[in-house]
């Protein structure tokens, strides 16, 4: 198992949102590690979140149980993982297979759509996405105070009168 942005997801999650073990050796390490999946999930991050990892992971820490805090690094957990199962299920043509035989062996899996399987997981990774970027609003929205200026105003021209 691979930890990927200290972290945030890991090569066990991505697997089995896929739906493959690693004893079966169809995605190992050294795949999630050749295709640079770690960067690329860098690079998807920075498009959406907010505030960095580190402050994000930070709060949710120093958080109670039950804060907002907590709540939106599970959802960005959850988001990378399935985000990086969909870039990973990208290649499952090549990587994944129904049913391999080597006379003694044989490996199975229930039969899926290519497409079927990507929507399912670009759906999943849109969910949680929109869930982060929806809890941490608010949290953003109680900092930002808005200074208005209001006043009364006694003219010292009246136009009726002129004076």
């Amino acid at each position: 198992m691979i930890k990927l942005l200290d972290g945030v997801t890991d090569t066990d999650a991505i697997r089995a949102v896929v739906g493959v073990s690693e004893d079966s050796r169809e995605l190992t390490d050294e795949y999630f590690t050749s295709r640079r999946v770690e960067g690329a999930l860098r690079l998807e991050l920075s498009t959406w979140l907010p505030a960095t990892l580190a402050a994000l992971e930070g709060a949710a820490d120093a958080a109670s149980e039950g804060d907002s805090a907590i709540l939106i690094w599970d959802a960005v957990q959850q988001a990378a993982t399935y985000w990086c199962a969909h870039e990973v299920a990208k290649t499952a043509p090549i990587a994944l297979f129904q049913k391999i035989s080597d006379g003694q062996n044989e490996i199975t899996r229930p039969v899926m759509k290519h497409k079927e399987l990507l929507d399912l997981l670009f759906s999943s990774y849109s969910e949680y996405k929109d869930l982060a970027v929806d809890l941490f609003s608010p949290t953003t929205a109680t900092t930002y105070t808005a200074s208005w200026l209001a006043g009364k105003s006694s003219p010292s021209f009246d136009p009726v009168t002129g004076a």
